[in-house]
């Protein structure tokens, strides 16, 4: 049974990415500990049962009274259900036939929602703005926030310094929002703090905890939760596709706020080098963007050591009146051999619109759609968004990307369900030879089923549904619970070795009865050690473990509950069907 809890938890430490950094750890304490359970049951228990216990076995056994409530209700109970295999199996398999089926249909989202003491909240003003008027804006965001009582204070990114790893343009405001009151309801906070930020007009933004955030941003380059990108060459052709892309998410059930990328064309001055003049005057294009360049923005010359041991670089430009529009074509360009001509003699200089920003994705021009998702339903909305984006007719040359916490969370599944699917095996043949018997080693896996009822139940209940740590609540529970088929079929074995002569179904019976305790009192220290987890939904910190906790608790009760009922209802169905198969074969041989 330890083996077999070890190998369980081989697809738990497979996993990649950010779901392998969080979970494998959790996989590995779990190995380590059971190892040590085992090195402790087969060396410390025996000696301490050897020094503590020898008078109890000159004593007749006696149970409490609860005990022998249980096993008097148990014994009558069971004698009911084996002699009603057909409804038996009907109910138990209808009901794991829903589990399985229904499994892949509950919405969930990568991972739970965080809760914490900040807010991270991206502000995206109109391109071109000024670095004075963002700062404005930021502060005008700040004195709202304060004024509903959401945020005690608030720290703006505007802009980027020198050597920035975390590079934006002057009208992307990063707002770190320290939250007043913390310990109240995740989602109201969120609401009461968008809907101050929605009060400062000129302004598109998002709210999102902090380790989300980031998250979200390691998974797919942005900040949202689910992110569409329309990648191809054309720019206006991308921002047809994206328009229509948005138009799709917006009419999807289930999404939220929809935000594309800007794509506001700005002003921007065009200089064209006239070829004829350049030749004639002995200059290139090159020297004449230097020149312009080193009048309008300065040209490092040299460097300076401070005091401090700072470098300093120093720069030489032109004078203010240089820097203006209409000044332009006045520029002194230096020539080889006229001395200084004029900038407009060399180019013609006029003004265009231009976009403010294209990003690129491995060298491919893109323009990414973000997409909230409330609630616990992104894996279904987004199922049905991209069944929606398939209807989109693309060009040549341009495709769409799904990416986000849905792919993410996906991926996973498909690692541990495929990786799962080869430990099980591995499991079975383990039973196989540990039990020498094919039918008991199949018998003893009826519990994964079985738990996987109440483990479905569970996560149904779970707020934001089935997240990773779900799916890796259930690899745990698949460990757990073999236990229980082990501790009966094991018992059953050793009856059917030490009492050859009796009959078979006083023997599962018997089996049964004697197993009932030891499987409760298991199943119990597990369950109500994880009780406390499984109740703690709404304490920050436990966002990982209450979902893994409550699947494990309630698969542990379904599978209990029914593996004392089922399993040998299946071995009495069994020996009744091979006496019939026998009394057959007899008559026909006396005929």
């Amino acid at each position: 049974a330890t083996i077999i809890v070890a190998i369980v938890l081989i697809p738990v430490l497979s996993l990649g990415g950010i779901a392998g950094r969080i979970f494998s750890p959790l996989a590995h304490a779990y190995i380590l500990a059971i190892a040590a359970s085992l090195l402790v049951a087969l060396t410390v228990t025996p000696a301490l049962c050897a020094w503590l216990l020898p008078p109890l076995a000159t004593r007749e056994p006696r149970l409490s009274r609860l005990s022998v409530w249980m096993l008097n209700r148990y014994r009558r109970l069971l004698i009911r259900v084996v002699d009603h295999p057909r409804l038996v199996f009907a109910v138990i398999g209808t009901l794991a036939a829903l589990a399985i089926v229904g499994l892949p249909f509950i919405g969930g989202r990568f991972l739970p929602e965080f809760h914490e003491t900040s807010l991270v909240g991206h502000l995206v003003a109109v391109p071109g703005i000024s670095l004075a008027e963002s700062t404005r804006l930021a502060a005008a965001v700040d004195g709202q926030l304060r004024a509903a009582g959401v945020a005690s204070h608030t720290h703006a990114n505007i802009g980027r310094a020198d050597l920035s790893e975390d590079a934006a343009p002057v009208n992307s405001i990063e707002l770190n929002v320290v939250l007043k009151n913390p310990t109240g309801e995740w989602d109201q906070i969120t609401f009461e703090t968008a809907k101050a930020m929605g009060r400062v007009p000129g302004l598109a933004f998002t709210v999102e905890a902090f380790l989300g955030e980031r998250i979200n941003e390691v998974l797919s380059g942005e900040t949202a939760p689910v992110v569409i990108k329309v990648m191809g060459p054309d720019l206006q052709r991308l921002r047809a596709l994206a328009t229509e892309v948005a138009a799709t998410a917006a009419h999807t059930p289930g999404l939220g706020a929809i935000r594309p990328d800007p794509q506001i064309d700005v002003p921007q001055i065009r200089i064209r080098p006239n070829r004829m003049e350049l030749a004639r005057y002995g200059v290139s294009p090159a020297d004449v963007a230097d020149d312009v360049v080193a009048w309008r923005q300065g040209q490092t010359w040299t460097q300076i050591l401070g005091r401090d041991g700072r470098v300093v670089n120093v720069a030489i430009t032109g004078p203010p009146t240089m820097r203006d529009r209409s000044a332009l074509g006045d520029l002194p360009i230096d020539t080889p051999d006229s001395g200084a001509v004029n900038l407009a003699t060399l180019a013609g200089i006029d003004e265009v619109p231009a976009p403010v920003l294209i990003n690129h994705d491995n060298g491919e021009r893109r323009i990414a759609v973000g997409i909230d998702v409330p609630g616990g339903g992104l894996s279904s909305a987004v199922s049905e968004l991209e069944r929606r984006l398939q209807a989109i007719r693309l060009p040549q040359g341009y495709r769409i990307d799904v990416s986000g916490e849905a792919l993410a969370r996906r991926q996973a599944a498909r690692q541990l369900l495929f990786v799962g699917a080869i430990v099980l095996l591995g499991v079975f043949m383990l039973l196989a030879v540990a039990f020498t018997s094919i039918r008991d080693a199949t018998v003893t896996l009826v519990n994964f089923p079985l738990g996987l009822i109440g483990g479905v139940v569970g996560a149904l209940l779970t707020p934001e549904g089935l997240s990773v740590a779900g799916l890796v609540g259930f690899v745990t529970l698949f460990g757990i619970i073999s236990r229980n088929g082990i501790m009966l079929v094991a018992h059953k074995q050793r009856l059917d070795a030490e009492h050859p002569d009796e009959d078979p179904i006083a023997r599962i019976l018997r089996a049964s009865e004697e197993r009932l305790l030891p499987i409760l009192m298991t199943a119990g220290a597990a369950g109500f050690g994880l009780l406390p987890l499984a109740l703690s939904f709404e304490s920050a910190g436990s966002e990982l473990e209450a979902p893994m906790a409550l699947i494990v608790v309630l698969g542990l009760i379904t599978s209990t509950a029914l593996n004392m009922l089922v399993i040998p209802t299946i071995y009495v169905w069994l020996d009744r069907r091979g006496r019939n198969g026998r009394d057959v074969t007899l008559r026909g041989a006396s005929a």
